[in-house]
């Protein structure tokens, strides 16, 4: 057990820096202060720092509010990771769990509120950070007043610590902040992303809506052109036997969050669903993808009253859509793999209550079908193939039954007979008669005494929750968080590149050698991260997934297949043409005289040859293949750039940084070069 005296030097830490979130940060400077000695210490960063002037060995605590950003200076600066991190953020997120009201923020500032600490000016603290984020040149001038404003967080920071060090469980913050800060590492990696196949479907996607509607509303026939009608969907629930709810005024609910749900339960929806989150909520130009083609996103930690991560749906690849998680695909030599846990809520919740019957079915390797068996509903001998409606009906009534669900529910959720779901759910409350004993004790101990917890000290205060159901499955999905962080930890600390976190899963990335022995040392360590959280072992599925293949979710399987063929009907130069108009916002389709959206078959070859940006001679045909080979950019961006600087003497290879720039940035460094020279041709 680690004391507060274990430290000689208590560092309070915080860095300014500017970057766009798909990338890593530019630290300019920093402040820390030392509790112990009192040593303060501001520094401009240069180019000669190889070490921080702060201390980071065994006996020095590193503390900051909300650290993945300090760590991400760390990273960028290749500064050494401190041991012991301390993330007051974290800490005031589990303090304050389930008090705050919805939609109040966690910052720093706040916090401070909280705690009524003054000395926190928010208009001047976001002046200051819009200055920051313009990035250089940074003047002498301004440099001491950015450093006085990095110190002002520095010392309310410091006041924090001082209010909140005695609610502080140190051991169990200790492991809160380590994990806090491989969020940055799993960050700074980013998800390898097929940059070709997003950038094909986003430059189509206004033509792909109609045609995907098209395609996919078939089996279902509920638009109306690219509208969806409410009318043909009632119609359709009712020739399928779904049981459904309808608002006042006798519609359909089709809220997204609803929609999901019932796809759980009626299967049959799953395309309809993934058709119109993507028509509905999709914007593949919000996904955060870096100019390495690889998509970063803050996770968010503790973001649920759970702790679990709750990133941006828009910025990340694991977003509502399940089919763009296709665009994941590992670089050559590389391979990914997605590590998650078998039935965990099941495990979790056997292993809590100690339930010795639920234990063993657990470990027969499916719960759901031990549980079939022990009613003797199915033979001995039945599979998940063999039996998988059976199945299918057990696991949801169990899962219901875990979120306190009653028989009615519970029959709308497996598609059985209320009669049926009753009879089921007294044999299943009667054979893990300890579980439900164990959970109503748990619910009723933690409302009256207005605090639950889990045994790695993740705090819940229960009193201004409404919804029973979320406080009966609070326990098993706080744990399930837990597990997480430590599986996070165990992980990286035995050199396992996390590149994402899923809900409890994660996704890692190795060399096509490694990746094998990788993903068997991942799977060990989760399991031994739920023996540590659970005195109960857990089991693990992996599946992995090598260069050149993409990885596939099943669920969103159908959606990217037809897209594809929708896309493949597409005429190419019409594709070109609409690909060209994305990425130069100043030439238009107009431009090239097409009278209707499509491209017309009897077009000259000529005019398909400026739609298609092909080079005008062998000049330039070697000189985009020696700008492609040296950046990140596609044929068609880097044609672009040629045809700015074309009929000019503005040298392409010369006065580009070609391996680190984007798109955007190479053309506003080329027009800008451009100004002064003897002409130039943007066509449009």
């Amino acid at each position: 057990m680690i004391t507060w005296d274990f430290f000689t030097n208590i560092i309070v830490v915080d860095y300014e820096y500017y970057g766009e979130d798909t990338g890593p940060k530019t630290p300019i400077c920093y402040t820390s202060k030392n509790l112990r000695t009192g040593e303060l210490i501001s520094h401009w960063i240069t180019d000669q720092d190889t070490q921080p002037l702060y201390p980071c060995g065994p006996h020095s605590l590193f503390v900051a509010y909300n650290c993945p950003a300090e760590m991400s200076c760390h990273l960028s600066l290749n500064f050494p990771f401190p041991p012991y991190i301390l993330d007051l953020y974290a800490e005031y997120c589990n303090i304050t769990n389930g008090k705050l009201l919805k939609g109040e923020r966690r910052g720093l500032i706040e916090a401070c509120e909280k705690y009524r600490i003054e000395g926190g000016d928010k208009a001047y603290k976001e002046a200051m950070h819009r200055r920051i984020l313009q990035g250089p040149l940074f003047y002498e001038h301004e440099k001491p007043g950015l450093l006085e404003y990095n110190k002002t967080d520095v010392d309310l920071t410091e006041k924090l610590f001082f209010k909140m060090q005695k609610q502080i469980n140190l051991n169990q913050a200790l492991l809160r902040g380590r994990y806090m800060g491989y969020t940055a590492k799993i960050e700074w990696r980013g998800i390898p992303i097929d940059i070709e196949k997003h950038n094909e479907i986003m430059a189509c996607w206004d033509i792909l809506k109609e045609e995907l509607i098209f395609e996919m509303d078939k089996p279902y026939q509920v638009y109306d052109g690219i509208k969806f009608s409410n009318k043909k969907f009632n119609k359709f629930l009712i020739k399928n036997n779904i049981i459904w709810s309808y608002t006042a005024t006798g519609l359909p609910v089709t809220h997204a969050d609803f929609f999901k749900e019932q796809v759980k339960v009626y299967p049959i929806l799953r395309d309809l669903y993934e058709l119109r989150s993507s028509i509905s909520q999709l914007r593949l130009k919000d996904l955060a993808i870096g100019i390495d083609n690889r998509n970063r996103y803050w996770t968010n930690p503790f973001g649920s009253i759970t702790g679990r991560n709750q990133p941006s749906s828009k910025e990340s690849i694991f977003g509502p859509a399940t089919w763009i998680r296709s665009f994941i695909k590992p670089e050559s030599g590389r391979a990914v793999a997605y590590v998650d846990f078998a039935q965990e809520e099941m495990g979790v919740a056997a292993a809590l209550s100690n339930d010795q019957e639920m234990k063993k079915a657990y470990n027969s390797g499916d719960m759901y079908l031990a549980t079939a068996k022990l009613m003797k509903v199915v033979p001995e001998s039945a599979t998940k193939q063999s039996h998988k409606t059976t199945r299918d009906i057990f696991k949801t009534l169990s899962l219901a039954i875990n979120y306190g669900q009653k028989a009615q529910g519970c029959a709308h959720r497996a598609s059985i007979h209320p009669t049926q779901a009753a009879l089921m759910i007294d044999f299943i409350k009667k054979k893990y008669k300890r579980f439900f004993e164990w959970n109503t004790s748990f619910l009723d101990t933690g409302v009256l005494r207005q605090q639950m917890s889990t045994r790695f000290g993740l705090l819940f205060d229960p009193s201004n929750q409404e919804k029973i159901n979320t406080l009966i499955n609070w326990p098993i999905q706080a744990t399930a968080s837990d597990i997480l962080r430590v599986s996070v930890c165990l992980c990286e600390q035995n050199n396992i590149s996390i590149i994402a976190m899923v809900h409890d899963a994660l996704l890692i990335e190795s060399s096509e050698e490694n990746i094998e022995a990788d993903t068997r040392k991942t799977q060990k360590l989760m399991e031994d991260a739920s023996e540590a959280v659970l005195h109960f072992r857990l089991k693990t599925d992996a599946k992995i997934v090598h260069y050149p293949d993409r990885y596939m979710d099943e669920r969103g399987e159908v959606m990217w297949n037809t897209i594809w063929k929708v896309l493949d009907k597409i005429d190419p130069a019409e594709k070109q043409a609409r690909i060209f108009e994305k990425i130069n916002e100043n030439i238009s389709l107009d431009d090239f005289d097409i009278p209707t959206v499509a491209v017309q078959r009897n077009m000259s070859k000529k005019r398909k040859g400026q739609l298609l940006l092909k080079p005008m001679n062998m000049t330039e045909k070697n000189l985009s293949r020696r700008i492609q080979q040296k950046s990140h950019l596609t044929f068609i961006e880097v044609m672009t750039l040629i045809r700015l600087a074309r009929d000019s003497d503005y040298d392409l290879e010369e006065e580009v940084d070609w391996p680190n720039v984007s798109f955007t940035s190479a053309k506003r460094k080329i027009l800008s070069g451009l100004k002064g020279k003897p002409s130039m041709e943007t066509d449009g």
